[in-house]
């Protein structure tokens, strides 16, 4: 049996649904305007939208919710309603397997959603470019490297523009 939430008694999943063609008629696929649940066993006489005559769909809350999750049109809904009528074990064979299948879409997406999401992978820095004249013909050196003074400061890098000869301090 399906996952429902909790205000789904097994009560309710066994009521018995009826429909309007009326109301399917003149709303097409909107199911809140066809399907209507019967009460504990007492089907409703006539719709509660067109106060047309309903018709008993001999499928429960459950079943139309198990088809519904599979195929969502009137010509399956009928087709299984047909089913249920003229061979009920094929039609409980078809429920069950129905059943597996939701269960199986439903652990693949549970899947999905509970797997840690892949981090992006780093993005190579961009190549430094002259600030002067855009070149990427950058070479990296340490200032200050000759005499005595050149060790004061002789830790500071600096780039140094192959192209036009500008130096600058790289940035953090």
């Amino acid at each position: 049996m399906l996952k429902f939430s909790q205000k789904y008694t097994k009560e309710y999943l066994d009521r018995q649904v009826l429909f309007c063609f009326n109301c399917y008629e003149k709303y097409g696929k909107s199911k809140r305007s066809m399907w209507l649940i019967g009460t504990n066993g007492i089907s409703e006489t006539n719709c509660k939208h067109c106060g047309q005559p309903t018709n008993n769909s001999g499928l429960s809350f459950y079943e139309i919710c198990v088809i519904e999750r599979i195929n969502d049109s009137w010509p399956f809904y009928k087709a299984m309603i047909d089913l249920k009528q003229n061979d009920i074990i094929t039609f409980y064979q078809k429920i069950t397997e129905f059943e597996n299948q939701i269960e199986q879409r439903e652990a693949v997406e549970e899947e999905k959603q509970s797997a840690p999401t892949t981090q992006p992978q780093p993005t190579t820095p961009p190549h430094p470019t002259c600030p002067r004249c855009g070149s990427t013909s950058i070479t990296t050196g340490a200032r200050g490297v000759s005499g005595f003074w050149g060790f004061i400061g002789a830790s500071k890098t600096v780039n140094r523009c192959a192209n036009c000869g500008h130096t600058w301090t790289p940035k953090g």
